[in-house]
């Protein structure tokens, strides 16, 4: 990776149970990666919802950890996560009967439940500014709801847990064969395999 690249991390305000009352229903749960992407184990009884917080909460970690690795190899390479809030034209919800989803994406549910509607433009230009504005250029390790720089959630910002998100997400994209401190920062990426989302 050079000199100035911007990485985005895509999260969801659900990964916070105390920001929206959904995440209060839904909490996301710290455990195996494994058992979530497989949905075993400690993540066997997980309601879709709450499975979705978690992956949602590991992205966050996984990004505060690789802003921590490249700031210490002293990489001019910022990473920041961001939520959109609930964009209704996308494919969010596309197994859900229209009914359902015509509540769960209405102003006044979403509203109810703590987040905020977003369009596709405005969500667009809010990552775009992210990823082009001068703004941002020195920016790193950081969260944003739509246009709003604010804090995660204080287990997202654990760093203990971050690394074994960061070390659990090795070894699911079989690059765990090598001690974790001597991977470069570049290789996860030259070689095609993506950190969690």
């Amino acid at each position: 990776m050079i000199a100035g690249t911007r990485i985005i991390f895509v999260s969801s305000d659900l990964h916070d149970p105390a920001a929206t009352k959904m995440g209060k229903i839904m909490t996301p749960r710290f455990g195996s990666m494994e058992d979530l992407a497989r949905a075993i184990g400690t993540a066997a009884k997980l309601r879709p919802m709450a499975r979705y917080a978690t992956a949602k909460l590991y992205a966050m970690m996984a990004a505060y950890e690789l802003d921590r690795q490249l700031r210490a190899a002293h990489k001019a390479i910022t990473v920041n996560s961001w939520s959109p809030g609930v964009v209704p034209t996308t494919q969010a919800g596309r197994d859900m009967s229209p009914v359902m989803k015509r509540i769960i994406t209405s102003s006044w549910f979403v509203s109810f439940m703590g987040s905020h509607l977003s369009t596709e433009e405005e969500a667009a230009l809010a990552l775009g500014n992210l990823l082009i504005s001068l703004r941002y250029s020195e920016v790193s390790g950081k969260y944003f709801d739509g246009f709003n720089q604010i804090p995660s959630s204080v287990e997202s910002r654990d760093p203990a847990k971050a690394r074994q998100v960061w070390e659990q997400a090795q070894v699911l994209a079989g690059l765990a064969a090598e001690d974790p401190r001597s991977v470069p920062l570049n290789s996860a990426f030259s070689h095609g395999h993506n950190m969690p989302r």
